[in-house]
């Protein structure tokens, strides 16, 4: 993730505050990750706008929690690019089935 954001990335994940800077952000996802075994994403839509420095993508995310278990939830993510890096990423989600217990 740290090659497609900008030092400056803003991160909005879900209901969670807003989480600006680069390292911040690695270490949000770290932290969000390190309960999931792996993930598989399905997208379902793809759209541009403002002369393509918007990207809009709605898809599905499985994660896969261990012991077997796994939880498929809808996303939309909301790009803003600025050149060809991740300047504003917007995540759409609910992931509260993906915590401990929360499955």
């Amino acid at each position: 993730m740290a090659g497609f954001i900008t030092d400056d990335c803003t991160l909005v994940f879900g209901s969670q505050p807003p989480i600006i800077l680069k390292e911040a952000i690695l270490d949000f996802m770290t932290a969000f990750v390190a309960n999931i075994e792996g993930t598989k994403h399905k997208l379902i839509e793809y759209w541009m706008a403002d002369g393509n420095k918007m990207k809009f993508v709605q898809a599905e995310a499985t994660y896969f929690l261990g012991g077997g278990k796994e939880v498929t939830l809808p996303f939309l993510d909301v790009f803003r690019l600025e050149g060809s890096l991740i300047s504003e990423y917007l995540i759409y989600i609910d992931p509260t089935r993906c915590m401990p217990n929360k499955n």
